[in-house]
């Protein structure tokens, strides 16, 4: 039985995904469950994450050393041996991850991109029929895939404890990644990926028809001024 807090979204499937992958159990429950210890009884191991969202925790960082104290107490419960700690690719979590550093019980923290699966979900495609966006800007993108197969190892124990480790990921011009997303979607949005100069003139223009900004085109926003 292995214990996850990771929710619902892509980060909670692949955790859960890679669980199953090992024919193990998973015993599901908040991030923020009032009785994490019990919960923890009987449990080999916890996969926690740092945020309930890589996409989120990346824009948006909202590290908590309460939580991850949580996590910590719980893996005293008895038969509880290991914790993967799953964290977004920011400096802002460096204090969560000393929480768990600290405390002397056997981990592997994996630091993740945001995946395109949740780029996917944020971006909304199916109100939107064509997207132009500017060439020039990166970002680094796992997928869910990456994701499972790291925790799985993690889990298997083919990764060292101890360890701080960097999921697979790529570089990927911005463009291309909100395409990619649209793909993951299933959506029939048309991404166009063009020069800046020619974004930037079809965005204004929009602007001046009163057309509301699709939500792909804020969330390519925000990672270009974010860095990703």
């Amino acid at each position: 039985m292995i214990l996850e807090t990771t929710g619902n979204g892509p980060l909670g499937v692949a955790v859960r995904g890679a669980i199953q992958r090992l024919g193990e159990e998973a015993r599901t429950v908040q991030a923020d469950d009032a009785d994490l210890f019990a919960r923890a009884f009987d449990c080999r191991a916890i996969v926690a994450a740092a945020a309930p969202d890589l996409l989120d925790g990346r824009l948006t960082p909202s590290p908590s050393t309460d939580r991850m104290r949580a996590v910590v107490g719980a893996a005293n419960a008895p038969g509880v041996r290991l914790v993967v700690l799953v964290v977004p690719a920011s400096e802002a979590y460096a204090e969560t991850e000393l929480v768990l550093k600290r405390d002397g019980i056997p981990y592997v923290i994996l630091r993740c991109a945001p995946l395109v699966e949740e780029l996917a979900v944020a971006t909304d495609f199916h109100v939107t029929r064509s997207v132009w966006l500017g060439r020039g800007r990166t970002i680094a993108l796992s997928t869910a895939a990456d994701l499972e197969a790291a925790v799985r190892q993690a889990l298997a124990g083919e990764s060292p404890q101890g360890d701080t480790l960097d999921v697979a990921s790529a570089e990927l011009d911005l463009a291309e990644a909100i395409q990619r997303a649209a793909r993951a979607a299933g959506a029939r949005t048309e991404v166009h990926a063009t020069a800046p100069g020619v974004s930037s003139v079809l965005h204004k223009l929009s602007g001046w028809l009163g057309i509301a900004k699709p939500p792909a085109l804020e969330l390519y926003e925000r990672l270009g001024s974010t860095g990703g």
